[in-house]
């Protein structure tokens, strides 16, 4: 196994080739109401990561909370199959 490389880039997302791609996201929902639910939101604005974790974000599985994490194999569609 050779070493790890990490790099922080802000190119689009479609022309980054790696086997990892780390996204950030936010719970937006400000109520405090027992019943209020998560409002998860990717921090990216390339729309084709957006509309691929679109029925993962749906679902409710994920809630971007502090310290969540979702390990997601994201569609072969996805840009550069890394998502």
């Amino acid at each position: 196994m050779g070493n790890m490389k990490t790099q922080l880039s802000f190119s689009p997302l479609a022309g980054i080739e790696t086997r990892l791609l780390a996204i950030l996201a936010v719970d937006t929902q400000t109520s405090k109401a027992p019943d209020a639910k998560p409002q998860p939101v990717l921090l990216t604005a390339d729309t084709a990561v957006i509309e691929a974790a679109e029925a993962v974000l749906a679902s409710g599985e994920f809630k971007a909370a502090a310290n969540e994490t979702l390990l997601w194999h994201g569609p072969t569609a996805s840009p550069q199959s890394a998502c």
